[in-house]
């Protein structure tokens, strides 16, 4: 394969990034659902591909409008940090931009501050240490990412019992993919530089992790599009970000809650707990949350959450869905003419991969 063919090839597969990015970004926009904070960070992130594959679409296409956006388009080193607080929108509830946050713009003002390329006898060897500090970006913005969603899923199972629509397992596999994608476009630059590749073997291994991050880039726009935001009115706690002062807070929270449940005697509330969730069956409810519990039994968020937590070991989402099994086991011996599905649909699971999974680790 020629180096012509190669680039064609390469322009190809940029363009038509640039084209499933517009079309996710325009079905963004006209969209009826409400822009949340996520949401325009979404867009930001998409547009940034978006323009950083139409430039490398302009540059292999050989076309003169090239040299008109090419002056512009290191705005691409602001991909990371934009994809970092995409995510962390996604998992604070109650996220909100702060001055702060400004930091994340120093990557552009190194890039715009250094040496440009007229100041190396080799300006080629810039345009690497360039790609290498953009993928360096790339790697500790998505590990960084990745760290914020155990936090997430803790907040999730302490808040509701059914957790599928506001679950994102799928970002967190495409951060894995992600990053591995990234650490590859390290590795070949490395290659590069120390001319173990010459450019045609480069571009042989470059297209298809190429491929790979387009993919990756695309399932998470279309996977940020279908996300849906938590809603606040159902949180018991709406501090997720592990800042200092908001870990301060929490152990003053943890030490709190002890004393509240102390006072109004821990074992009493748990029976009172399992006499209401016995009688009652809230649990009926597939979109039960922990302040809907709450307020059945007459008991704040923060302390129902403590008992539950002390008194079971487990989490609200775990107890809720333990009684949604044991009900779902007294339906079969009770009703046989149910089918299994019916059966976990009237006990309260939302789906059958729920059902099967609460109801075997329950009874087998």
């Amino acid at each position: 394969m020629t180096e012509q063919t190669l680039s064609q090839l390469q322009a190809g597969i940029s363009l038509f990034v640039c084209g499933q990015g517009m079309s996710v970004l325009l079905l963004i926009l006209t969209s009826q659902q409400k822009q949340t904070r996520a949401r325009l960070l979404l867009i930001a992130f998409i547009a940034l591909n978006c323009f950083m594959y139409f430039v490398e679409y302009l540059g292999y296409s050989n076309l003169s409008l090239h040299r008109y956006v090419s002056p512009i388009s290191f705005i691409y080193i602001l991909e990371g940090g934009v994809f970092y607080l995409y995510v962390k929108a996604l998992v604070t509830p109650g996220f909100c931009f702060q001055w702060r946050q400004c930091i994340h713009v120093l990557p552009l003002l190194v890039f715009l501050l250094a040496p440009s390329g007229e100041h190396f006898s080799n300006p080629w060897v810039l345009t690497i240490a360039t790609y290498f500090f953009y993928y360096l970006l790339l790697i500790g913005y998505g590990l960084a990412a990745l760290r914020l969603l155990p936090g997430y899923q803790s907040i999730l199972k302490g808040n509701f019992s059914q957790i599928d629509r506001f679950d994102l397992d799928w970002l967190y596999k495409l951060l894995l993919v992600y990053l591995l994608s990234s650490c590859g476009f390290l590795v070949m630059r490395a290659l590069e530089l120390a001319a173990l590749f010459d450019n045609q073997t480069l571009q042989f291994v470059y297209i298809p992790n190429t491929v790979v991050f387009v993919i990756i880039f695309y399932l998470i726009a279309v996977g940020g599009y279908r996300q849906q935001p938590l809603p606040l009115q159902s949180l018991a706690n709406v501090n997720v970000t592990p800042t200092k002062a908001s870990s301060d807070r929490a152990d003053e929270t943890s030490q709190a809650k002890p004393n509240q449940a102390n006072q109004a005697n821990q074992d009493e509330l748990l029976l009172q707990l399992t006499r209401y969730m016995r009688e009652q069956k809230p649990f009926l409810d597939e979109q039960l949350s922990l302040t809907d519990l709450a307020r059945g039994v007459s008991l704040s968020p923060q302390v129902l959450s403590h008992v539950i937590n002390e008194g079971t070991g487990g989490s609200f989402y775990e107890l809720v869905n333990r009684y949604r099994a044991e009900e779902a086991a007294e339906r079969i011996r009770t009703t046989p003419e149910l089918s299994m599905l019916e059966v976990g649909v009237e006990a309260g699971f939302a789906n059958k991969a729920t059902y099967y999974k609460h109801f075997k680790s329950r009874f087998q």
